[in-house]
C-alpha cells in the first residue's frame, strides 16, 4: 500500500520532538522519568540563578534516574564548563534563563536570552543548539538548522544537536538527513529512545513502511511508555496489513496519553473484533 504525503503529516509530524539542554517539549508522549524532568526543572532554576554546584548535583540525580536523558546530560556539560572555566558563568546563566522562559511558551524570551549568551561566546555548542531548538519550536526550520548545524560543527558530537536536526529534518520532508543525525546521535547515545523513533518516522516518510517497525521497537524496549512510538509503530503495522498488532499498539499509545489522530483510529475500527 502507498504511502500518501498527508498520511505522512497527520500520523508523523505531531509526534516531532525536540530535546536539548535549553529546551524540552515535555508531553504525554514523552519517555522521560517524570523523577529525572523534575530533577532537571530544578538544576535549571539554580542554574539561572548561578549555583552551578547546586544545578550540577540536580542534573547528576537526574541521570541517576535516566541514563539516557540527553537533556540532562547537556546541562550538566553546561554546569561542568563553567565551573572548569571553559565558558563564563554569564552564557549558562543566560541559556537556563531561556529554558525557564520557554518552558512558559515565550519562546522569543527564550531566543533573546541565547542570543545574549552568543554574544559573550559565539562559539560554544550549546548556545548555538539552544536557538536552534527555540527556532523549531516556533516553526522557523531554515533557521532551526543554521544553528544546529553549526552547533554540530563546533562541538560532533553533541548528541542532542543531532537528535534536534534529524526531527527537524522530519518535518521539512527531509528523511535520508533525519536518519544520517539519528544515526550519528545513536554512535554517541546508543540507548536514546528518540533517535530510534525519529528513523521509525523518516522510513514512514519514505514510504518504507516495513522498515519503520524494527526501530520503533526498539524505542519501546528502551522506553516502554513511549507513546509516540507505540503510535508509529500501530502505524506500522497498519500499513503492512498486521492488524492486530497495529490494533494493540494503537490502543497502548491512547492509554499512554498520545494525541493520537481521529482519522487513524477510524481507519482501525473495521479491523476491530
Amino acid at each position: 500500500m502507498r504511502l500518501r504525503a498527508v498520511d505522512v503529516l497527520i500520523l508523523v509530524v505531531l509526534f516531532a520532538m525536540f530535546s536539548t539542554c535549553s529546551g524540552q517539549i515535555i508531553g504525554p508522549e514523552s519517555p522521560k522519568a517524570p523523577r529525572a524532568i523534575e530533577c532537571r526543572k530544578k538544576g535549571i532554576e539554580y542554574g539561572a540563578q548561578g549555583r552551578f554546584a547546586e544545578a550540577k548535583q540536580q542534573f547528576k540525580k537526574a541521570l541517576e534516574f535516566d541514563r539516557s536523558f540527553v537533556g540532562a546530560k547537556d546541562c550538566l556539560k553546561m554546569t561542568e564548563d563553567v565551573l572548569a572555566k571553559r565558558t563564563e558563568k554569564e552564557v549558562a546563566v543566560h541559556l537556563f534563563k531561556g529554558s525557564i522562559c520557554g518552558r512558559k511558551g515565550n519562546l522569543d524570551e527564550e531566543i533573546a536570552e541565547s542570543k545574549k549568551a552568543l554574544a559573550i561566546d559565539p562559539n560554544y555548542a550549546l548556545t548555538h543548539a539552544s536557538i536552534g531548538l527555540s527556532h523549531a519550536k516556533k516553526g522557523m526550520h531554515n533557521k532551526a538548522v543554521e544553528h544546529l548545524k553549526k552547533a554540530i560543527s563546533i562541538d560532533p558530537n553533541l548528541a542532542s544537536a543531532h537528535s534536534n536536526l534529524a526531527s527537524v529534518y522530519i518535518v521539512k520532508r527531509m528523511w535520508d538527513q533525519s536518519i544520517n543525525h539519528s544515526t550519528k546521535a545513536l554512535v554517541i547515545e546508543p540507548n536514546a529512545a528518540d533517535n530510534y523513533n525519529n528513523i521509525g518516522m523518516a522510513y514512514l516518510g519514505k514510504n518504507m513502511p516495513s522498515k519503520m517497525i524494527a526501530p520503533c521497537k526498539k524505542a519501546i524496549d528502551l522506553s516502554p511508555k513511549y507513546a509516540a512510538a507505540h503510535n508509529n509503530l500501530a502505524v506500522a503495522y497498519y500499513y503492512t496489513r498486521q492488524y492486530d498488532l497495529a490494533i494493540k499498539h494503537c490502543d497502548r499509545a491512547v492509554e499512554l496519553g498520545a494525541p493520537v489522530h481521529p482519522g487513524f483510529l477510524k481507519a482501525l475500527k473495521p479491523y476491530r473484533k
